[in-house]
């Protein structure tokens, strides 16, 4: 189902809402490197993405010493701390984890993503804008992102996993949109065997978005499959959670994916650096990451993106 428009005018332009999905397709198109290679945009989710383990230790993952370099080996395996912490530490040193609850809701994992969630806020965030006001309605938008965030580090604390996206500051208008206006009706383009466009209720389109992303968070919460070990007999292990992709081989790559009610986790699988042509960067072990990206006489600084 794809939400065309609602039948409930608004009163005002929804300047803040057109404000909002203007930073986040912005920030997609020119400070996301979206045009750019797997390695690059993982490196740039690692570097600016909310990671659970950061907030919980007030730490960053490039700064978290021992600890860290642990937790990233539980989560993606053994050696794996040893090859991304040093690569964090070049790469974005001056990581704020603070700042990153922020930065993240404003990242997308791929075009879809961005897409339906843009669409979703512009179909249903101006009418909580006019009705909220627009003195209320930005800070309802990223508290609502920030009690996203909160949830699901209390339900992985631990995790070294890049979390990012707009779905938790969203889920909070939505949720607004069902309890100010419960008896609105959206004009709904639904795919099903046959296209057709109907009159639904509301409150039925935002439940089956909620449903929706219970169900795809569910859906990463499985197993993930990453290979290590020797150049000919390589073994495969499993990750109990959805984990980022830095690709240092030629080879298939996890995508984005949807990671839940919260946000979009980016699965990531640790290639083993036997075959294929190498990115260059640094290799500990027979893990490859991309090396920072510089500009002729131009230290390494900041995030490879």
């Amino acid at each position: 189902m794809i939400p065309i428009r609602d039948a409930n005018p608004t009163r005002r332009i929804p300047f803040l809402t057109l404000a909002f999905i203007a930073a986040n397709v912005v920030v997609f198109l020119l400070w996301q490197p979206t045009f750019g290679t797997e390695a690059e945009q993982q490196g740039f989710f690692f570097c600016q993405a909310q990671i659970p383990y950061e907030l919980t230790h007030q730490t960053s993952l490039a700064d978290g010493g021992a600890g860290a370099r642990q937790a990233l080996d539980d989560d993606f395996g053994p050696g794996a701390g040893r090859t991304i912490q040093p690569f964090l530490e070049q790469a974005c040193p001056q990581k704020g984890w603070i700042a990153s609850v922020f930065v993240a809701m404003f990242l997308h994992g791929g075009w879809l993503h961005i897409g339906g969630n843009m669409l979703f806020l512009w179909v249903f965030g101006n009418n909580v804008e006019d009705r909220l006001g627009r003195a209320l309605f930005p800070i309802f938008y990223l508290l609502g992102g920030v009690a996203a965030t909160g949830l699901q580090v209390a339900f992985d604390p631990s995790s070294t996993v890049p979390s990012l996206g707009a779905s938790g500051a969203i889920g909070a208008v939505l949720g607004a949109y069902a309890v100010l206006f419960p008896h609105a009706r959206v004009t709904t383009l639904v795919i099903f065997f046959f296209i057709t466009v109907v009159e639904l209720p509301a409150v039925f389109v935002l439940g089956a978005w909620f449903v929706l992303q219970i169900f795809s968070g569910a859906g990463q919460l499985g197993t993930l499959t990453y290979t290590a070990g020797d150049d000919s007999n390589g073994e495969t292990q499993s990750v109990s959670d959805a984990a980022v992709s830095l690709a240092g081989q030629d080879g298939e790559v996890a995508q984005p994916a949807v990671a839940g009610a919260h946000d979009h986790q980016v699965r990531i699988r640790l290639l083993h650096g036997g075959g294929g042509s190498e990115v260059p960067g640094h290799a500990h072990q027979g893990w490859l990451l991309p090396g920072p990206q510089t500009r002729p006489g131009e230290e390494a600084s900041g995030c490879p993106c």
